[in-house]
């Protein structure tokens, strides 16, 4: 199966735990602040929700610079011909160490973005420039390059927008099946603008 072209979605899930177990730490933990937790590393097939590999750690270490270790010593021991075709991250992995490591083992990436200061003016300068392109599922996006406070270069970043209608509820089309939403922007003219960085990629 990992010989077809296939996404690794890079995520870390946070476990409360209840009691005295090894590892448990207070840390970041959206659910129950305060309580202990442990950081389940996780590298899984898109679409299928297969995991490949799960890393239990402490519940101090859901920041991305605690999954690099992990991911890549998992990525090594793969085959090169069953390496994912692209990997794919939320906004917390959108730093400079964890997307160089991903250039210098060319391995092609898709990765959210925070609606940041330069990313915002990144919106209002596509916004008057050209037409927008159609992308379906009424989504249309722009191509532009930023370069963001403490990256070493400019990398590709796409832009997509859609209309939407009052109450209700934002949603991504990606390929021929739902995915989770990358980011969600609502400007004043009742447009979607949802930013991502695709240095390699042209398609989801």
């Amino acid at each position: 199966m990992l010989k077809e072209p296939w996404i690794c979605d890079v995520d870390v899930t946070i476990k409360t735990i209840y009691g005295h177990q090894e590892g448990a730490e207070v840390g970041y933990n959206p659910h129950k602040p305060g309580r202990p937790a442990h950081a389940y590393h996780t590298f899984f097939i898109s679409r299928l929700r297969l995991a490949l590999d799960v890393v239990v750690a402490p519940g101090k270490q859901s920041h991305s610079q605690a999954v690099r270790p992990n991911l890549w010593r998992w990525w090594e021991k793969l085959e090169p011909e069953c390496r994912p075709h692209l990997m794919r991250f939320d906004c917390g992995f959108a730093n400079e160490d964890f997307l160089l490591g991903c250039e210098d083992r060319h391995q092609k990436y898709l990765s959210r973005l925070r609606m940041t200061r330069g990313v915002q003016q990144l919106i209002g300068a596509l916004g008057g420039q050209g037409a927008w392109q159609n992308c379906g599922k009424d989504w249309e996006g722009k191509e532009g390059t930023l370069r963001l406070k403490g990256w070493s270069k400019a990398r590709r970043v796409i832009v997509l927008r859609r209309r939407i209608q009052p109450n209700k509820p934002l949603e991504l089309a990606a390929a021929a099946c739902a995915q989770p939403e990358l980011l969600e922007s609502s400007t004043k003219s009742g447009v979607d603008v949802r930013p991502f960085a695709d240095p390699r990629v042209r398609r989801l």
